[in-house]
């Protein structure tokens, strides 16, 4: 089996995987917004680098090696997280709280009109996403 991430071959994004009845899905992550496609998976060939998987910003230049996990609505985290700069060193100095604030900041950034329910909700399912993400890290950054 390989560890390459799985991506759309018509956007190059990742791609989420979810577990439902029928297996594992590919979809386009919400944080994407509309594409105006459906996710065509492939998997990413050695040399792509996609964007950081907290904060969606193209400059992921990190990895954060973690285990494959089932996250918050039957999501798989599938092994190693992407992070920019400003993610990485916030979580090398352990300060999930920040992140998920300036994740929060991007997804409302990228996704105006939010009602403060949903950024609630948001931020909940940040701070679950990461506690369950942290269980599972198996060590430190390294450069991609």
């Amino acid at each position: 089996m390989s560890n390459r991430p799985i991506i759309c071959s018509i956007c190059l994004k990742a791609l989420d995987s979810k577990l439902d009845e029928d297996g594992v899905t590919y979809i386009h992550g919400e944080q994407h917004g509309d594409l105006g496609h459906e996710p065509d998976p492939i998997e990413a060939p050695a040399d792509w680098r996609g964007a950081c998987d907290f904060c969606s910003t193209d400059q992921a230049v990190w990895e954060l090696p973690a285990k494959t996990f089932t996250a918050i609505n039957n999501h798989i985290s599938a092994e190693n997280w992407a992070a920019c700069n400003t993610c990485a060193a916030l979580i090398e100095k352990n300060q999930w709280n920040a992140l998920v604030r300036r994740v929060k900041a991007q997804y409302i950034e990228k996704h105006p009109g939010l009602f403060p329910t949903d950024i609630a909700a948001l931020e909940t399912q940040l701070k679950t996403l990461y506690r369950d993400l942290r269980k599972n890290i198996t060590g430190g950054m390294t450069p991609l």
